[in-house]
């Protein structure tokens, strides 16, 4: 082989070597390139994070401040029945006894008075024709002791004077189909006997006796004077607020004390603000 064609050979290799070598040379500029231009991409621009905000549970509760004061237990302002007609006294309940719808609350020449329920007192004579609430009132008193065969509205009816034929008779009564205001007291609802104003022989026509509700109540007197840090009187909503229990009575025995009296006296006390919990 002449020399000459060796030295071409080497200069052809020496070529396709730079070629090669260009083509990886541009690979990598075009690669550093293309990561350089990413890189600038992200440089500009803000991160956005996938991950969800911190969070914490809120839970919204009520604070309650209990406290012991007096109090009296009794069943409420008493009212007073007085007799509407003439005779005796001769039976009385005894004080602390219930009565409820159709029983008597006391009788006179052993004849009864009943208690019946309602708002409106019997003021008049009620018979066929006559017509009004108290009419109503008399007939729904009828309808829930059983009677029937009549309807309860403000009309007193012929069918009506026949249920109180059938009344009358269970009570010993006159039958005679109308309903006078001497034989009837009319209540909001059962009736718990207070105090007895009258004895046992003595004339009807004064006082009688006197009656509560049956429900349990606390009377209290408190005042108002005791707040908490950033709270004030008789607000809502994180306000100091007292709530005493009247009305049913639970037979809350540990919260509850005898005075020297001898009545019970108990009460709770209440002030009310809220708490957010994290």
């Amino acid at each position: 082989m002449s020399e000459g064609t060796v030295g071409a050979r080497r200069r052809r290799r020496r070529t396709r070597t730079l070629v090669v070598s260009g083509v990886v040379l541009l690979t990598v500029g075009g690669g550093t390139a293309a990561v350089f231009g990413f890189g600038a991409g992200t440089a500009d621009e803000p991160v956005s994070s996938t991950m969800p905000p911190g969070t914490a549970k809120v839970t919204r509760m009520t604070l309650t401040e209990t406290a012991d004061v007096d109090g009296t237990l009794g069943y409420g302002s008493a009212a007073s029945v007085t007799a509407q007609r003439g005779g005796r006294i001769t039976w009385l309940p005894t004080p602390g006894s219930a009565v409820e719808r159709g029983k008597a609350l006391y009788k006179v020449d052993e004849k009864p008075v009943v208690l019946l329920y309602g708002s409106v007192p019997i003021y008049r004579t009620l018979a066929p024709g006559v017509t009004g609430k108290d009419v109503k009132q008399f007939e729904q008193n009828l309808a829930a002791l059983g009677y029937q065969g009549f309807t309860a509205d403000e009309t007193f009816s012929p069918a009506t004077a026949t249920a109180v034929k059938s009344w009358q008779e269970d009570l010993g009564l006159a039958e005679t189909g109308t309903v006078t205001p001497e034989p009837v007291v009319y209540a909001p609802g059962a009736v718990r006997v207070a105090e007895r104003k009258a004895e046992i022989g003595a004339p009807a026509g004064g006082p009688v006796l006197t009656y509560t509700g049956t429900t349990r109540q606390v009377s209290v007197d408190l005042e108002l004077t005791k707040r908490g840090p950033g709270q004030n009187r008789g607000g809502r909503d994180g306000e100091a607020a007292r709530r005493v229990h009247s009305g049913r009575h639970r037979d809350q025995h540990r919260s509850s004390r005898r005075n020297p009296d001898g009545q019970q006296r108990f009460v709770e006390h209440h002030r009310r603000g809220h708490c957010l919990h994290s």
